[in-house]
């Protein structure tokens, strides 16, 4: 089993590191998962933190795309590889609690 999470983003770094620190700290083994950002900003210091980033987890994919408003999500979902595909909202910091609601796929509490 195979999970996408599924982050669009206008490239608040304030907002997005904070999400992918959250995600990340549940140490979840990488294989099991990936996380994909597309990005519709057009902050150039977030593409160069996003860059960095990546290079630190090999199953984060960061895509720059000029997609208007919602069309970001469908263009991370065009990445996606998952079995399981699941939105993260670019503002969002996971808590156990959080993740419980929705139910247990494999590791993650979501």
């Amino acid at each position: 089993m195979y999970l996408s999470l599924c982050l669009p983003t206008n490239g608040i770094t304030e907002w997005v590191i904070p999400a992918l620190d959250s995600i990340y700290a549940e140490n979840v083994n990488n294989d099991k998962f990936e996380i994909i950002v597309t990005d519709n900003g057009s902050n150039s210091s977030f593409e160069e933190i996003m860059s960095s980033y990546v290079k630190g987890h090999d199953n984060l994919i960061y895509k720059k795309t000029n997609a208007f408003m919602f069309y970001n999500q469908i263009e991370a979902l065009k990445f996606a590889k998952g079995d399981y595909l699941k939105f993260v909202n670019h503002r969002s910091i996971w808590r156990r609690s959080e993740e419980r609601r929705v139910g247990k796929v494999e590791d993650f509490n979501i």
